[in-house]
């Protein structure tokens, strides 16, 4: 199960992820996303846990209040015209993004572990002879969160958009990695041709096969 929360300093939780977890190894982290991937349990619970946090984006609308807040500011260096400052936030300007996948089986242990990648280019021969037995041999169970999205018994309040032709229908729907606030020109778009519909798709797609 993946479940996602904000986690802001000094507010209070109905479900607090850091609470009584304890941390067995980190997985992985980026400076360039500024990302990392913990393993570990809770104290409550027998069962590995991971742990992914993220750094929240900059709001544009946001910016002025954020710089009214006084952050507390430590001068690093100045040359010349350039500096370089470590600033801490206020409290409510803080916020992390924390998804937590529990039970956290070893394919997901693997897929947050830091890996080398390779880019291959897949021809429609490759496509059957390899890719496609590898989706029909997933079993239905790692797979049952995408039926319980296109069956509408979860997440339907992050849909973004639906055809419901019987034969090439579709759904668009963010996955975790997806940063929601940026896709609200979307969401309010009046109409929505199914070429952007479809483009849009095949992204979202490509990310559930990656994180499935």
């Amino acid at each position: 199960m993946v479940t996602r929360l904000l986690s802001q300093p000094g507010s209070a939780q109905a479900a607090d992820p850091f609470k009584g977890f304890e941390v067995e190894r980190v997985l992985s982290d980026s400076d360039r996303t500024k990302t990392m991937a913990v393993l570990g349990r809770w104290s409550a619970k027998p069962e590995k846990a991971v742990l992914l946090l993220s750094r929240r984006p900059f709001h544009q609308s946001g910016v002025q209040a954020m710089l009214d807040s006084s952050p507390k500011s430590e001068l690093q260096f100045q040359n010349d015209i350039y500096a370089k400052y470590t600033s801490t936030l206020a409290p409510d300007q803080g916020a992390i993004t924390v998804d937590t996948i529990c039970p956290a089986s070893e394919k997901h242990i693997r897929k947050h572990t830091t890996q080398k990648f390779l880019m291959v280019t897949e021809t429609p021969a490759l496509y059957f002879e390899k890719v496609l037995p590898f989706i029909q041999a997933i079993p239905q169970s790692q797979i049952k969160w995408v039926h319980n999205i296109l069956d509408k018994k979860a997440e339907t309040n992050r849909l973004l958009f639906e055809d419901p032709d019987p034969e090439q229908g579709f759904m668009i729907h963010p996955d975790l990695k997806w940063v929601q606030h940026r896709l609200l020109p979307l969401q309010s778009t009046p109409t929505l041709t199914k070429a952007t519909a479809f483009l849009s798709a095949v992204l979202s797609w490509t990310s559930i096969i990656s994180f499935a």
